[in-house]
Order: C-alpha cells, then structure tokens, then sequence
C-alpha cells in the first residue's frame, strides 16, 4: 500500500500537471451563470486558429508517442510516454517508470490513475470535470461555438519573445460534479495565440490538490510545430507549476484516426 500511496502522489504532484482544465463537458445551457460573457470576435479568432492548426479536418482520435522529462525529487530524468485519445475528452497516458508502468485515465470528466500495483485512484472531479486532450492544443478549441462557453479577448502579451494575443475562456461543469467555487463555475483557462501563425503558445490555468486546500498556477508553453497528416502539433511541451519547471515533453511521432474504441477508455471500477 505504501508503494501505491508513492505513485498517488508522484502523479498528483506531476502527472496531473499535464492535464488541461478547459471546457465543461456538454450540457444544456446555464442562464443562472453571472458575467458569463460569449466574445463572437473573440469566438471568431479562436476558430480561425482551429481551422489553420487542423486544415478544417478535425483529427478524430490519435496516438502520440514520446519521452518526458521529469524536474524534481521523485522519479526525475526521462521516461517513456504514450498518449492515446479520442475527440477531445477521452484519453490514455501510459508512462514508463523504474517500478512500472503507469496509467491516467480520463472519460469525460471523470479520471482515474493507476499505478505499477494495479490499485486504481479515482480523482476529485475539481481538475478533471471540465478535462480535455491538452497534448493536442487544438482540442481546447473545439467548443467555442458551446452557449456556456464564456469567451473573452483579454489583450496582448508575449511568450517567448513573441507576441501573443490572450483570450480567456470560463465554464461550469455539468450537473452532478463536484467543485469548490461559489460561482458553481470552474476556474478560467487562458490562451496565448500567436497572430501571425495561429499557434497556441501558451496556456495558463489552475491546478487544485485533491483534497482542495492548494490552487497552483500551472503554464503550458507549446514550441517546435510540426505539420503531422495536415494537423499542426508542437512536438515540445514544457510544463510550470508556480513558476517552476516540471516536466518537458518530447514527442517523437504522432498517427491520426487509428479507430480507437470507446472501451479502451473505461474507468475501472
């Protein structure tokens, strides 16, 4: 139980940092939300971006396969990673440590993780309800046109010396899932485009602990696109949590629509 307990905690600590906290999952509309403000020029940006990243042709599932390297005191150094996922709320990722292999499991809005023992965590529905395929950062685009979709262009910035322009994009999780702000919505996602590109280079975001005492302020910098079957991918991802970097993913080779059944995204029980 001990050896379980340690893997519980290298993924809340890593792993879940490479976890996207975009949109809700669908629901009927919520006209009880206060300030929910829906950009239409905003909206109009974002699908431009989609539309360039993705050649119109929406990927509907995908396997990547790749090396992360990890910062910090438990299992640092590099590790193999796949990532298998299906539109852009299921996904697999599979990583490669010293006792094994271990595995995430999200099915929209729902997660668990797995480690080398076999036990399975279910996790707080506060990082996961609104949970998409952050490692293809166009999925975080595909429900601008969602009537609970607060979307709103916030000014310019620079990432990396580029500039960028920033849109937030706030939600509520469907009925049923737990979370912890008054609000009863989930904490804002911001996203960095490049004008010039229609790259993402950047997202920002919250990341709670499980027991939801901790919000961390996690960044996602995308570099090194790669065009792959007409879909534009950053191949590096690096990842931040409070400043401090914690991981760096490397791909190495991405496929698309492979036909991956709903199955393979179960929780187990």
């Amino acid at each position: 139980m001990k050896s379980s307990k340690r893997f519980l905690g290298i993924y809340l600590a890593l792993f879940h940092t490479f976890i996207s906290l975009a949109q809700s999952p669908v629901h009927a509309p919520n006209a009880g939300l206060p300030n929910l403000v829906h950009e239409e020029a905003a909206a109009r940006d974002l699908r431009s971006a989609l539309n360039y990243l993705t050649s119109g042709n929406i990927p509907k599932d995908a396997n990547l396969f790749g090396t992360v390297k990890i910062s910090g005191p438990q299992e640092a150094g590099s590790h193999r990673i796949v990532i298998t996922c299906k539109g852009s709320r299921k996904m697999k990722v599979q990583m490669d440590l010293p006792a094994g292999k271990s595995t995430y499991v999200l099915s929209a809005g729902r997660a668990i993780m797995r480690g080398p023992t076999g036990d399975n965590f279910r996790l707080h529905a506060i990082n996961t309800a609104s949970e998409t395929v952050e490692y293809l950062p166009f999925a975080i685009l595909e429900e601008t046109d969602d009537p609970n979709m607060g979307i709103k262009a916030v000014g310019a910035g620079v990432v990396a010396s580029t500039p960028v322009q920033v849109y937030k994009l706030s939600s509520a999780p469907a009925t049923g899932f737990e979370h912890f702000r008054s609000d009863g919505r989930l904490d804002p996602v911001l996203v960095s485009i490049d004008p010039a590109t229609n790259r993402i280079l950047k997202l920002e975001k919250a990341q709670y602990s499980e027991n939801g005492k901790f919000r961390h302020k996690v960044e996602i910098l995308f570099s090194d696109y790669r065009v792959v079957g007409g879909v534009s991918i950053p191949f590096t991802q690096q990842r931040f949590s409070d400043g401090r970097l914690r991981s760096t993913l490397q791909l190495e080779s991405v496929n698309f629509n492979t036909g991956h059944a709903d199955s393979e995204f179960e929780l187990a029980q």
